[in-house]
């Protein structure tokens, strides 16, 4: 079995220690399915499989043979490891209130044709201090590129936003705003900002060669589309905003969010928004490319938090742990059904540019849904749509209220689908320059060996694309999941199923505008350091 370590290296400026050979230790504390009951004072959940309690002094007890979860404690046949993980000490009883997460792991697991999962990272790393982990910020993966503007690390992409645990395994593409050093190597930072482990399958650099005046973007699916010719909307307009043309007519900081009017009477049967932007048609054109750079607000969060996982209690642990289904997942498409923005362009008549507020006259296009994009980074993405109309090009975007930021919407009046040449990394090294070979041979390819990332882990990736004086563009293409650690909070209380349904997204909204701009403040203040 390959030996488990940590990819990365965690919060400098903590303890260093050595990571401790034994695979409870070490890297790869893959969640394991438990069985549950609710959860009350007198009926504890039993848990099956062995897991972990981190506390709020560093310290962690390891319960092997699983235990008991009350509103209160956690009990069992625990042995705890100290800040620096000397150790251990017997524990029978963990006291919930001093507890920050619960993370529950397994050396081996089951992916059909492998039994192991394989993860690595550096030899030596540390742990983070006290209250680190108490913070209610959660994200994906993160991933920075170098601003010789700015002379720092510069926000590009989150991954996989949407992959919470095996089932939902998922790839994106993000675009870059990166230039090659002089010898051809683009350099990205990996980052682990919030208490979740990611398990990264594969990572590649795209690049799509172009013309001086072109770009390329990626599509919802991450196929590259080059565009030229970017044109503003004529005419822009929300659900109970008749002019949101300024706003989106360029990027620039001001962005479209949903009248507070339509978050406010959301209901299970009208719970979208709209946005409605009208284009002059190009003169010849039958397919043209909408340009979009949005991201989501936390509504998203909120209902991944306090609904998906938060409602379940400990019962999360048994969810994160759905086998891996088929290409086809019913409950990943009911979630995108439910959640994911659809881009629809009109085929009517000119005259019901805004009078219709139904569908009638709107049909899905090519790309008719765009997968999450994370509260954090922008995303710039291109949707190839039909021509349909002589003079005008009028597109619908609709999407649950307040769920998504636009910074700017435009047309681009030619556009056409290119190649991407896949570039695999080349070197992984941690903070302190370190490389790690066998991380590059585990990120090499989409298979059934992970490298893993724990709270506060920071890494470089880097790619070598050779020298070139044409103009191109490059993608970075993650492929894994994230797990989330149970909080506390969670355990608080019974636990209920979750279902995905319009019921459940309207509590969540409900939710989300009760909890206002000052749960934006304490979300974004509580970003696990790197530094």
């Amino acid at each position: 079995m390959t030996n488990y370590r940590r990819l990365g290296r965690s919060l400098s400026g903590i303890i260093a220690i050595a990571v401790v050979s034994s695979a409870v230790l070490t890297g790869c504390f893959v969640f394991r399915g438990v069985r549950t009951r609710d959860l009350s004072p007198t009926t504890p959940t039993i848990v099956n499989t062995a897991f972990k309690a981190h506390l709020r002094d560093g310290s962690v007890v390891v319960f092997r043979s699983g235990g008991r979860i009350t509103a209160t404690d956690v009990t069992g046949d625990g042995a705890r490891y100290d800040v620096t993980r000397a150790g251990p000490v017997p524990q029978r009883v963990v006291p919930l209130d001093s507890v920050v997460g619960l993370e529950a792991y397994d050396t081996h697991y089951d992916y059909g044709t492998s039994a192991v999962v394989s993860t690595l990272s550096t030899v030596g790393g540390t742990f983070l201090a006290t209250g680190l982990y108490v913070a209610i910020f959660g994200s994906c993966p993160t991933f920075y590129a170098w601003s010789d503007s700015t002379r720092q690390w510069a926000l590009q992409a989150e991954a996989f936003s949407t992959a919470v645990g095996p089932r939902f395994e998922g790839r994106d593409v993000d675009r870059l705003v990166v230039r090659p050093d002089a010898n051809g190597v683009v350099r990205i930072e990996g980052r682990n900002e919030a208490a979740e482990t990611h398990y990264l399958n594969q990572v590649a650099l795209l690049e799509v060669r172009h013309g001086a005046d072109e770009t390329a973007l990626p599509d919802p699916f991450g196929s590259p589309i080059v565009v030229r010719g970017l044109a503003p909307p004529v005419r822009a307009e929300g659900r109970r905003n008749p002019d949101v043309l300024a706003t989106v007519r360029a990027s620039d900081g001001d962005v479209y969010a949903t009248d507070a009017t339509v978050l406010r009477d959301a209901t299970p049967s009208d719970y979208r928004d709209t946005l409605e932007v009208a284009f002059a048609a190009p003169a010849g054109a039958d397919s043209v490319a909408v340009v979009l750079r949005m991201r989501n607000s936390l509504l998203t969060t909120v209902l991944l938090y306090d609904g998906i996982m938060g409602d379940q209690g400990p019962n999360v642990l048994d969810w994160f742990e759905q086998p891996k289904s088929g290409p086809v997942d019913p409950a990943g498409i009911a979630y995108a059904n439910l959640i994911w923005p659809r881009v629809l362009v009109r085929g009517g008549r000119l005259s019901q540019l805004f009078g219709n507020r139904s569908d009638d006259h709107f049909f899905g296009c090519g790309g008719g849904a765009i997968n999450d994009a994370g509260p954090l980074a922008w995303r710039d993405v291109a949707i190839m749509i039909p021509v349909l109309e002589r003079d005008s090009v009028v597109v619908r975007l609709a999407f649950p209220a307040d769920l998504i930021r636009i910074d700017r919407i435009a047309l681009a009046t030619h556009a056409h689908r290119a190649r991407a040449r896949a570039i695999p990394v080349a070197r992984v090294v941690d903070r302190a320059g370190r490389e790690l070979p066998d991380a590059v041979a585990t990120l090499a390819a989409a298979d059934t060996t992970y490298a893993t990332a724990q709270p506060g882990d920071v890494y470089q990736l880097e790619f070598d694309t050779g020298r070139s004086a044409e103009p191109r563009s490059f993608f970075l293409a993650a492929r894994g999941y994230y797990i989330e650690w149970l909080r506390p909070s969670w355990m608080s209380s019974a636990p209920e199923p979750y279902t995905g349904t319009p019921e459940r997204l309207v509590q969540a909204m409900r939710r989300w505008r009760a909890a206002g701009s000052q749960f934006e403040r304490r979300f974004y203040a509580r970003r696990v350091s790197v530094r």
